[in-house]
């Protein structure tokens, strides 16, 4: 943990550096700006620095000890213009540290509980870490033991890593430098975590007030719509009602059979969702660096801006999406205010600014990233969909159930800000974010979509927040259904993340010693850059451990990540398990098969597999307490 605690404090030393070189000074989000920022530049650096010398301990020691060599000259040199920290002052601030102190309690306990390791075994600790963090112990192991440079999909041999894994190769980076696999991924998750939602809480003060944004930020990050409902009627229909309370039986904020759907985002979006602890805090960087450079007229800003734009599809491509939706109405919207309030000649400089320091340089970097994606089948994944994930009910009440008096109340405080033309062009751009979703999906399951509808709601919030503020002040009666309100906006939420972080310990089982004893012989006897025929399943030790690449994982993964070669996938891998055609080796020649491993797991997924055509037709290379390793010759 100290590394990785070394690692984020050299990020944030050179994050300074590099604002007070540009002289980019925002109060309030200067400082965990400069964490993302640093923690950016030192990720790429070791990224790019991997491609001629691998991901090793010295290749990132190497570029970690320079970036802090740098930042120690220049403070030196210019020691009054690094602050550590900026000035509290703790007696009028203490509701505001207390929230802060409360929320980042919230997300060492969400990521300490998430996995369970020791030496012989990998535990998850929830139902989502379950299913989605092997895709991203792959794509680690594939850095720290598969040599993956270029970035080729472990779960899909032969492909580009289009999957945005830069939070995951940060996780890498941890490792290589001696961090063990629980705090490679929970310091990031807690520092991320916790630096995203200062970013936003700051964002948020743009808007309203500051503790209207501390309660703006409250309603975010734990909605769920009307699920507490069902919370309430399985507590009184239960004999144990106490079991209930301790450990729900639902996830009450993704319940298919109720149709709701809006899953709490610290439970569904920051915690499995690993691309999110750098898309969060970019997004909120680049919409504030925009919106105060066009305000005041400052390049730099912009450029700032275009720049984090640019990088955020490599990070988070929802994200990049959501900004892209975000300011592809309020740019419009900014340049006709301008020309309304101002005229024509204060509308030529607003375009001139945004074009030169904005859209021309994201243009330029944009380019350089098209062949890195241009590899996704694109009609797989966008298309029609309205109602997001409506089915056949009334799209009004459809979302009165997953939100609540969350998008009336928007509305209300958008049209308090009616006559402030920032705030109202703001609320407009958010709508963007909301209304886009419900018409086009951009992924193949549409569920997806709640990713860009997660900024809608982080922005919303703030308009809902200063709404009520503004509907408590009519008296008693108001403040206490202001209170029933919040409350209605955030129980099932807090239920759902209670279930995760509460006295219940719910484990599902990833890996055994069995399974680090097969990983150990992977490594030790194939090529880092081996294709190794395994179980298309989505928990495989060869890729998730030893960093080996499959030809498919899981399906399912590979068709929501726009593959549309998934079945086809599939079905190889069972014929060449099966090996009862003598055309077997053209299949071994199509996906490059170094090796191929029959386990219990490979028995499992085809009950047909010929394990004795591989002992008559390939080179035994290792075995052990049932597993055998093949190399194949063909």
């Amino acid at each position: 943990m100290v590394i990785s605690i070394i690692f984020f404090g050299v990020s944030y030393l050179l994050g300074t550096v590099i604002l007070n070189i540009f002289k980019i000074h925002l109060s309030g989000i200067k400082n965990p700006l400069a964490l993302v920022l640093g923690s950016t530049v030192i990720t790429l650096a070791i990224f790019f620095l991997s491609f001629v010398f691998s991901l090793t301990f010295t290749c990132a020691f190497l570029v970690l000890f320079i970036c802090l060599i740098l930042s120690l000259v220049y403070y030196l040199k210019y020691p009054g213009t690094i602050k550590f920290q900026e000035k509290i002052n703790l007696k009028t601030n203490f509701l505001k540290i207390t929230c802060f102190i409360f929320l980042a309690l919230i997300i060492l306990l969400l990521f300490q509980k998430s996995i369970i390791t020791s030496p012989n075994s990998v535990i998850a600790g929830n139902r989502i870490v379950w299913t989605d963090w092997p895709v991203h112990l792959a794509i680690i192991s594939s850095f720290v033991h598969g040599n993956n440079f270029p970035p080729q999909n472990p779960l899909h041999s032969g492909s580009f890593l289009s999957y945005p894994f830069f939070s995951d190769f940060l996780s890498a980076v941890l490792q290589a430098l001696g961090a063990n696999l629980k705090s490679s991924l929970l310091v990031p998750g807690l520092i991320l975590g916790f630096t995203a939602l200062l970013i936003i809480y700051n964002f948020g003060k743009i808007i309203t007030s500051s503790f209207r944004s501390i309660l703006a930020l409250f309603i975010a990050i734990f909605w769920g719509g009307l699920g507490f409902i069902y919370f309430f009627q399985d507590l009184l229909n239960s004999k144990n009602p106490l079991s209930v309370l301790l450990a729900p039986s639902h996830e009450y904020t993704f319940y298919s059979e109720k149709n709701l759907w809006f899953f709490s985002f610290l439970y569904s979006e920051l915690l499995p969702q690993r691309a999110f602890l750098l898309g969060l805090p970019l997004f909120f960087s680049a919409v504030s660096l925009f919106i105060i450079g066009l305000v005041k007229k400052r390049k730099i800003y912009l450029l700032f801006s275009a720049l984090i734009t640019s990088l955020l599809p490599l990070f988070h491509f929802h994200s990049f999406l959501s900004l892209v939706f975000f300011l592809g109405i309020f740019t419009p919207l900014s340049l006709f205010s301008e020309f309304f309030e101002g005229g024509i000649s204060k509308f030529k400089a607003a375009f001139h600014l945004i074009l030169v320091y904005f859209v021309l340089p994201i243009v330029g970097f944009s380019l350089l990233q098209f062949p890195l994606f241009s590899s996704v089948n694109t009609s797989q994944i966008i298309h029609v969909n309205w109602g997001w994930m409506k089915n056949s009910e009334n799209i009004f009440l459809f979302w009165f159930k997953n939100t609540g008096l969350f998008i009336p109340l928007f509305i209300l405080g958008a049209w308090i800000f009616r006559r402030d033309t920032l705030k109202r062009n703001i609320a407009i751009s958010a709508s963007g974010l909301f209304v886009i979703p419900n018409i086009i999906s951009f992924a193949p399951w549409p569920y997806d979509n709640l990713k860009i509808l997660t900024y809608f709601y982080f922005i919303g919030s703030f308009y809902v927040a200063h709404a009520l503020a503004h509907f408590a002040q009519k008296g008693i009666i108001t403040k206490l259904l202001t209170v029933l309100i919040i409350i209605s906006l955030t129980l099932s939420g807090i239920v759902e993340v209670f279930g995760v972080i509460g006295p219940k310990k719910n484990q599902f089982p990833l890996w055994s010693a069995k399974d680090f004893e097969l990983a150990e012989t992977i490594i030790n006897n194939t090529e880092p850059n081996s294709i190794v025929l395994t179980a298309a399943i989505h928990d495989h030790p060869v890729a998730g451990i030893a960093g080996r690449k499959q030809v498919i994982g899981f399906p399912g993964n590979a068709w929501s990540w726009g593959f549309s070669d998934w079945l086809e996938r599939e079905q190889d891998v069972r014929k060449m398990l099966i090996a009862d055609s003598p055309f077997v080796t053209n299949l071994f020649r199509k996906y490059k098969i170094h090796y191929v491993l029959i386990s219990d797991r490979e028995l499992f997924f085809e009950k047909r597999t010929n394990e004795q055509y591989y002992l008559q037709n390939a080179v035994f290379v290792a075995g052990g307490t049932g597993y055998k390793l093949y190399r194949v010759l063909w």
